[in-house]
């Protein structure tokens, strides 16, 4: 019986606000932190209607601290993703957005997508990508998405 009084008082207490017991949240904990990072490294200057052009994104990681779990979104519209080849991970496409879960991402580390889009029509083939972890916090969050445009025209 003393036992159970003694978890009882512990519970009280808890649920008075006196003890925290949540654990750290590392996004919340800015003493660790890790900088993601996405860029267009190829890009065609322009496409024409129902042709296909080439695209590779760069993700790094400029760290301090590893990505536990990469995740990216990709958005598109005027145009279809026809192929999309991470170097890591896996991606599963839908009708105008793709979802990728690529793991591990090393402090220093870099992953790359590459993508193969059709132009569907004019004026412009809009992509939008963007990229997110969960955890430890990112100090430039500004970096974490990216709006490519590419111009299309008539046959």
């Amino acid at each position: 019986m003393c036992h159970f009084l003694l978890v009882m008082d512990f519970f009280r207490t808890i649920l008075r606000g006196l003890i925290d017991v949540f654990v750290r949240d590392r996004r919340l904990d800015t003493s660790h932190q890790a900088d993601l990072e996405v860029s267009l490294s190829q890009q065609p200057a322009s496409l024409t209607r129902n042709s296909q052009g080439s695209y590779s994104y760069n993700i790094s990681n400029h760290g301090p601290e590893d990505i536990g779990i990469l995740r990216v979104n990709h958005l598109i519209s005027n145009g279809q993703v026809i192929g999309f080849t991470p170097s890591q991970g896996t991606c599963n496409r839908y009708a105008i957005i793709s979802l990728c879960d690529l793991g591990l991402l090393p402090a220093g580390g870099a992953v790359t997508l590459q993508l193969e889009i059709k132009a569907k029509a004019v004026p412009s083939v809009s992509q939008q990508i963007s990229i997110s972890s969960n955890g430890p916090a990112d100090p430039i969050p500004g970096n974490n998405y990216l709006t490519v445009n590419t111009p299309v025209t008539l046959p």
